[in-house]
C-alpha cells in the first residue's frame, strides 16, 4: 500500500479559465433581460448596457462557438452555457492534478499534514481521481489513522469499484481495524479482479474457503471440546449458578466493560439460561475472575486472551473452589484504531474466551465460529450454540429426554445477566 514514484505520479497540467457553474439562462430572451451569470463569469459588467444580441454574440466569439442566427437566443445561451460547463469541468480537473503534485512533493519533504490536505482538495475538485485516494489512504495508513483510511477507500470504491488496487487496500483497513469478515469478502472480490493476485492473500482467502466447505455440515464440534485440557471436561453444576464473575479494569479502561457483558449474556442466552453470571465487586466472591489488560487485539505469535482453570491434583476432577482466570486484551493504548472498532473486538475476544470459562477447552475447526483458534467471528454460530448445548446436555437434537430436560430448564424465571456489580 506504498505511495508510487514521484516520477509516476507526476501529472501533466493544462490551465484553463476558469468560470461561473451557475444555472443556464432559460426563457425567451428580450434585450431588456439583465446580465446573465455566464455574462458576468466572463467579461464582468463590462457590456451590461449592450443589446442582449450583441452580448451573445461576443459570448459566442470568447467560447468558440459558432453563431446560430435562425435559433432563439434562449437556445444559443443553453449552448454557451453547456460549452462553459465543460471548459470549467476540465479547468477543474487541472486543479485537481494540481494539488495531487502538491501533494507528492509534500509527501516526499515529509510534510505529511501539508500532503494530506492537498490530496484532500484533490478529490473535492476530482471525485475520480483515484491515484489522489490511494496516496491519501497509504498516508492516513502510515500515520496510524486506520479509521480515516479505511473512509477514504470506502469512498473511492464508489468511483472504481473493479479497481484491483483499491479494492485490496480497502480489505487490508477493514482487516487492520478488526472487520475479519468484511476483509475476506473484499480479498476475494480482489483475488477475481487481479490476475497475479498477491500470493499471501490467495493462501489465507484459500485456506479460510477450504475450512468452511470442509466442515460446512458439521452440527458441533463437541469431540474437540475437552482437547486443550487433556480429556478433562469443566461443566458448571447448577448448584453454582449464577457464576459469579468479577472483571478487572483499570480507570481509563470503563468502555471495555460493556462489550464483556454482552458476551456473557450471549452465552446466557446460548444455553437458554443453564448458564447464568452474576457480576460482583469484589474478586474474592468471584468464580470467574476477568482481566482486561493493554495488548494486541491481534497477532500472528502474541496471546490476545487466555483462559486457565485447576483441577483438583488428587483426584483429578474439577476442584470444588473452581475458579477460573480469563484474560482479554482491549488493544494497546496507542492502537490506530477508533474505540468502536476496538470495542468490536474486545467483544469478539470475549466471546472465544468465555467459552473456554464455561466448558469448551478445545477449538472448532471452522472459522465461521466463535471458538475457532484464532477468532474471526463477531456473534455465536449455530454451532457454537448447539456444542455448548450438548456439552450441558440440553441440545434438543439429541433425544426426548433432553428435549424434555430443555424445557423444564426453560420452565424457570430467571433473571438477565445482573450489571449492578454487587455482590
Amino acid at each position: 500500500m506504498g505511495l508510487e514514484s514521484k516520477a509516476l505520479q507526476k501529472l501533466g497540467l493544462i490551465m484553463l479559465m476558469v468560470f461561473s457553474l451557475s444555472p443556464p439562462f432559460i426563457g425567451v430572451a428580450t434585450a431588456s433581460e439583465p446580465i446573465t451569470p455566464l455574462e458576468m463569469a466572463v467579461f464582468g459588467k463590462k457590456f451590461e448596457q449592450e443589446p442582449l444580441l450583441v452580448r451573445v454574440q461576443r459570448l459566442e466569439r470568447a467560447l468558440n462557438q459558432k453563431a446560430v442566427p435562425t435559433s432563439s437566443l434562449s437556445y444559443r445561451i443553453s449552448r454557451l452555457y453547456a460549452v462553459q460547463k465543460q471548459q470549467a469541468a476540465s479547468a477543474s480537473q487541472a486543479q485537481a492534478i494540481q494539488f495531487y503534485n502538491k501533494g507528492v512533493d509534500a509527501y516526499e519533504q515529509k510534510q505529511y499534514e501539508q500532503a494530506v490536505a492537498s490530496y484532500e482538495k484533490a478529490i473535492a475538485l476530482n471525485p475520480d481521481l483515484i491515484p489522489a485516494y490511494n496516496n491519501l489512504g497509504s498516508l492516513l495508513e502510515q500515520l496510524g489513522q486506520y479509521s480515516n483510511a479505511l473512509q477514504v477507500y470506502q469512498k473511492a470504491i464508489l468511483s472504481d469499484p473493479k479497481n484491483p488496487l483499491l479494492v485490496r487496500n480497502l480489505a487490508i483497513m477493514y482487516e487492520k481495524t478488526g472487520k475479519i469478515e468484511k476483509a475476506l469478502d473484499y480479498y476475494r472480490h480482489y483475488i477475481a479482479l487481479e490476475p497475479s493476485p498477491d500470493p499471501n492473500i490467495a493462501r489465507i482467502v484459500s485456506e479460510y474457503d477450504t475450512a468452511r466447505r470442509k466442515y460446512q455440515n458439521l452440527v458441533d464440534y463437541a469431540a474437540v471440546a475437552s482437547e486443550g485440557s487433556d480429556g478433562k471436561t469443566l461443566i458448571w453444576p447448577s448448584a453454582m449458578m449464577p457464576i459469579p464473575v468479577y472483571v478487572a479494569i483499570e480507570a481509563d479502561q470503563g468502555p471495555f466493560l460493556k462489550p464483556v457483558q454482552e458476551a456473557l449474556a450471549a452465552w446466557e442466552s446460548a444455553t437458554s439460561g443453564r448458564i447464568r453470571f452474576r457480576e460482583v465487586a469484589q474478586p474474592e466472591l468471584a468464580r470467574i475472575h476477568i482481566i482486561l489488560q493493554d495488548g494486541p487485539l491481534s497477532h500472528p505469535y502474541l496471546e490476545v486472551g487466555h483462559a486457565s482453570f485447576a483441577f483438583d491434583a488428587s483426584t483429578g476432577k474439577q476442584d470444588r473452589n473452581l475458579h477460573v482466570n480469563v484474560t482479554v486484551n482491549t488493544g494497546e493504548r496507542d492502537a490506530p484504531i477508533s474505540l468502536t472498532d476496538r470495542l468490536s473486538q474486545v467483544r469478539r475476544l470475549a466471546l472465544h474466551e468465555i467459552g473456554h470459562a464455561i466448558g469448551i477447552w478445545g477449538h472448532s475447526p471452522d472459522p465461521a465460529d466463535v471458538m475457532y483458534a484464532q477468532p474471526i467471528a463477531e456473534k455465536l454460530s449455530s454451532r457454537d450454540v448447539i456444542t455448548i448445548q450438548r456439552l450441558y446436555g440440553i441440545y434438543s437434537g439429541d433425544s426426548a429426554v433432553t428435549r424434555a430436560r430443555r424445557r423444564v430448564l426453560q420452565s424457570f424465571d430467571r433473571p438477565a445477566f445482573d450489571r449492578s456489580r454487587k455482590p
